[in-house]
């Protein structure tokens, strides 16, 4: 039976790609996580819980402070890795840069080399940030970074990832593939994200926040789309198809855009979830915060090229589904 390593596990994105793994392939999963949230929330402990009763163990590992050779010692030999650990957010307190670094470049060197320990392929996660404003005008191909465009330390530490993912792919350590997701939503999913902010602040009756305007638009990305991409994936990788070879040969880039393709105006989302409540909103414009993109939007050509087509999901209620478990779980 293969063995699949899950970084993040008790992360929005890891738990999903945990149960989704779990219930379409015949494989062992090994997980693990910090377990230590960025944000003040109960969402972390009630992923573990589920993953408890559906009888997954999360051991808990820091991977900036563990080398390697540590990992492998602890989890044994893998055939892959999916690498969803991180400090989320662009929005980076004043104070936590070294933090992010070290968990987002440091723990990711550690994976890095704990692959080309094993001689094992590698799925990351990147993101949507590392573009900065570039979709702000129209949708952002993987090839068009160039050079760094991004906006804030946590899109930096992506794109350093993504550098140095490249560096080991062309000297033959560690194949590897990054993914560029997009304002990806969903039930159990991260309290900071706009969706889920806004759907509690509108239920307590509190003023939201909209940084720069409700014009700015974002590629609110469903789950499923993320799950279904990482399952064709994660089922070529594990039957040594040359996959990932060929989407570094398409563009010089190994990575690939994981959005909707459908960029979606803030203030639409507030009304979206408005109508979906029945309530009315309060909210206040602020000044644009200087990580925070103007607008994304993903260019799927080269996802096209590679993986499964989609299931067509409507925006409006793929949101509707969200505030529904939202009610249903307060």
């Amino acid at each position: 039976m293969k063995r699949i390593l899950v970084t993040g596990a008790a992360g929005f994105i890891g738990f999903h790609t945990t149960l989704a793994l779990k219930k379409c392939l015949d494989v062992e999963l090994i997980l693990i996580d910090s377990l230590r949230p960025a944000f003040e929330s109960p969402m972390t402990s009630t992923r573990v819980n589920i993953l408890s009763k559906s009888g997954h163990k999360v051991v808990v590992i820091n991977l900036a402070k563990c080398s390697p050779q540590e990992l492998q010692t602890q989890i044994g030999k893998v055939d892959l890795v999916i690498h969803l650990a991180a400090s989320p957010g662009v929005r980076v307190p004043l104070g936590d840069e070294s933090v992010y670094f070290e968990n987002n470049v440091l723990g990711f060197t550690n994976i890095l080399n704990f692959c080309a320990l094993l001689g094992a392929p590698l799925v990351f996660a990147s993101s949507s940030s590392i573009y900065g404003d570039k979709g702000q005008s129209g949708p952002v191909p993987e090839a068009s970074m160039q050079t760094y465009t991004g906006r804030g330390i946590y899109a930096l530490a992506k794109w350093t990832n993504e550098e140095i993912s490249r560096l080991y792919y062309n000297n033959g350590y560690v194949k590897s593939v990054g993914l560029r997701f997009f304002s990806v939503y969903g039930k159990y999913g991260r309290p900071d994200m706009a969706y889920y902010s806004f759907t509690q602040r509108i239920l307590e009756g509190v003023p939201i926040k909209i940084f720069g305007s409700n014009d700015h638009r974002r590629d609110f990305t469903p789950i499923e789309y993320v799950l279904a991409d990482l399952l064709f994936l994660v089922e070529k990788i594990l039957k040594n198809d040359s996959i990932l070879d060929r989407i570094y040969e398409y563009d010089g880039s190994n990575t690939l855009n994981i959005g909707a393709g459908q960029p979606v105006r803030i203030g639409s989302l507030l009304e979206v979830i408005v109508e979906k409540l029945g309530k009315s909103a309060i909210f206040e414009l602020s000044e644009l915060i200087p990580e925070e993109s103007t607008g994304t939007w993903s260019d799927n050509n080269k996802r096209n090229s590679f993986l499964s087509p989609r299931l067509d999901l409507d925006f409006k209620e793929q949101i509707g589904h969200f505030v529904d478990w939202y009610l249903d779980a307060k």
